[in-house]
């Protein structure tokens, strides 16, 4: 039911995908109009929601079951699709005016898109016959895990201003998973010498790179934001959320429970992270500056792939039909209320 609770899963069957190699891309403008549409619908699904400050991006189905990139300004109220296009589009991130997505093309091969929505620029990140995914984007740098011809994932960036791209970090082993703020990216790799994916990082600015926390486990979605960086530690059935501070190097769970915990993410102070007890869930937050630790969804209906960006949470809620919805809750107000209607 929890299409992201078995990412990591699904990540380590891309492994095995086989494609080609990179070249630089062409940048085209696509002028959509940005107007006070609607765009939602208790007969689309929506899911995977992601935001930065006002301006939340989500994946909708239409009733054909293709999927498609979103747009809302909450400030204003203008919506829209990102990108007009007639193959599915998946796994949509926001930083600023930047949007990047993951598309399927006509020949297969998944590639990884940006889209800056001030200009109307648009276009592949990078042109390659290997496929691309779990797309990530801070400011103008945008990172992701592509392919190679041996089959090992790696993770690449790319400067949206400069144009400058390569690898984060050469290695044999398989990467995935990648996140970004400022100068910092972090990523799961894979560990031949101890059968486990760990949590690695690498700073542009100083040019670290190392494991953040050796453990017996798997440790899977990292997520960071600023010094801070959360990730799922995967012992057999059970998951929890862990918490490294950069700055000085502290580690430990977020939150002791026995309950399953997944998906975190982090903004600034503030953490949440999907709750499972059984098969009902919860979205709980914890913020690190004044201790609150309680969960900020309510209802009967499952929810999932929570999303953060100072006082506002965006996530999927299930509902009795069968179909999924975006919530958005601020933190501020308490006020929580469907993202559209």
């Amino acid at each position: 039911m929890y299409k992201k609770t078995t990412i990591f899963l699904t990540t380590l069957l891309f492994v095995f995908i086989l494609c080609g190699a990179a070249s630089a891309t062409t940048v085209k403008a696509n002028h959509n109009s940005v107007s006070n549409i609607k765009v939602g619908s208790v007969n689309y699904d929506q899911d995977y929601a992601s935001i930065d400050g006002t301006r939340v991006v989500w994946e909708q189905t239409n009733s054909s079951g293709n999927s498609a990139i979103y747009y809302k300004n909450v400030a204003t109220g203008s919506s829209s699709k990102v990108l007009n296009s007639k193959q599915d589009q998946y796994d949509a991130h926001i930083s600023g005016t930047n949007v990047v997505w993951v598309q399927d093309g006509s020949n297969g091969i998944f590639s990884v898109y940006y889209k800056n929505l001030a200009t109307g620029k648009y276009g592949k990140i990078l042109n390659s016959s290997y496929d691309q995914f779990n797309p990530a984007v801070s400011g103008n740098m945008v990172v992701w895990a592509q392919n190679s011809t041996n089959g090992i994932f790696s993770i690449y960036y790319k400067n949206l201003s400069t144009g400058a791209y390569g690898k984060v970090y050469k290695s044999t082993q398989v990467q995935t998973e990648p996140s970004i703020s400022g100068s910092r990216v972090v990523w799961s790799q894979f560990e031949t010498s101890t059968g486990h994916f760990a949590i690695y990082e690498r700073n542009f600015a100083s040019g670290f790179v190392g494991k953040l926390y050796s453990a017996s486990s798997d440790q899977f979605h990292p997520v960071i934001s600023g010094t801070r960086v959360v990730w799922m530690q995967v012992s057999g059935n059970k998951a929890s959320v862990y918490l490294k501070n950069l700055s000085n190097g502290s580690v430990g769970k977020v939150y002791s429970s026995t309950n399953l915990q997944v998906n975190p993410t982090i903004s600034d102070q503030r953490i949440i992270w999907t709750q499972m007890s059984g098969d009902s869930s919860v979205i709980y937050l914890r913020n690190l500056v004044t201790g609150y630790l309680k969960p900020i969804s309510t209802g009967k209906n499952p929810v999932d792939n929570a999303a953060i960006s100072g006082i506002r949470v965006v996530w999927t809620q299930y509902g009795t039909d069968g179909h999924t919805a975006i919530y958005i809750k601020n933190l501020s107000t308490g006020k929580i209320s469907k993202l559209t209607s």
